[in-house]
């Protein structure tokens, strides 16, 4: 949750974000913001998968995050095809 951009990662690893970026398409197939997001959305779906703990969406947002519900809500859809609230409702409630 805590924000991170591609030049503190860079300046950690001391190599140049243009190195950065071919190094994760040539070994994990996708951008490092492409992952980031992935293991975002990944954080995201265990936690709305976690009825004991019973996060709204929004402290979700924030745990995985994003500053902004919305912006959260529209890149979840994107990658499952529904709304966080919807993928609760339809998965998690039915034990799915």
């Amino acid at each position: 949750a805590t924000p991170l951009t591609l030049n503190d990662i860079c300046n950690q690893l001391k190599i140049s974000p243009s190195s950065l970026g071919r190094l994760f398409k040539e070994h994990l197939g996708e951008t490092p913001i492409e992952h980031l997001i992935s293991m975002r959305m990944a954080e995201a779906e265990s936690l709305l998968n976690d009825m004991e703990m019973g996060y709204s969406i929004k402290e979700i947002s924030r745990r995985v995050g994003y500053s902004n519900q919305l912006y959260f809500s529209a890149e979840f859809k994107k990658r499952f095809g529904m709304s966080p609230g919807n993928y609760r409702s339809r998965f998690v409630s039915r034990g799915q």
